[in-house]
């Protein structure tokens, strides 16, 4: 995976790796890990264009994404839809870069290569190629000078579940 690219780690790459060992159960405290379902019962609030460049693809990617402001910084969640277009999720990889979950694609989108197209919310991006859909929230896309905290980390209902801080 070329986005999970090593770097040497800082004080503060170091405390986001271990928030995130904690949201995955690395630890004793559960504390840091979400309700187990947290679906919200109407359809997903944002939809992400697809790019196809080759295969047969889905033509948009839903998410349920919301944020919550504080003094100082934003946090955000977001849980993609990946059911509705393939199977459950699985948790592949987190860094200080990004985070990134996979899920295999339905049998009719099992061709698709193609890749999410920019939106406002240039956090989220999904690549489709070799049978699967590969979701990462990529923390490069934030403005210099501002710090990234992963605060639960989950597959719920076989989907991705991210909750990130963004610090001023």
């Amino acid at each position: 995976m070329q986005f999970m690219a090593s770097r040497s780690w800082g004080k503060r790459q170091w405390l986001g790796l271990a928030t995130a060992a904690i949201a995955l159960g690395l630890s004793p405290s559960a504390q840091a890990m979400p309700p187990t379902s947290v679906i919200p019962p109407h359809l997903p609030n944002l939809r992400i264009s697809v790019y196809q460049e080759s295969g047969n693809c889905p033509r948009l990617l839903g998410l349920w994404a919301w944020e919550r402001k504080y003094e100082g910084g934003t946090e955000y969640t977001v849980i993609p839809d990946t059911l509705t277009i393939g199977g459950p999720a699985t948790f592949a990889g987190a860094s200080d870069r990004g985070i990134e979950y996979t899920a295999p694609l339905q049998s009719r989108y099992a061709s698709c290569v193609g890749e999410t197209l920019e939106q406002p919310e240039r956090y989220y991006h999904a690549r489709f190629q070799n049978g699967q859909v590969t979701f990462r929230v990529d923390f490069t896309a934030l403005p210099s000078g501002l710090y990234s905290e992963i605060t639960h980390l989950n597959v719920v209902e076989a989907r991705p579940y991210v909750r990130w801080a963004v610090v001023d």
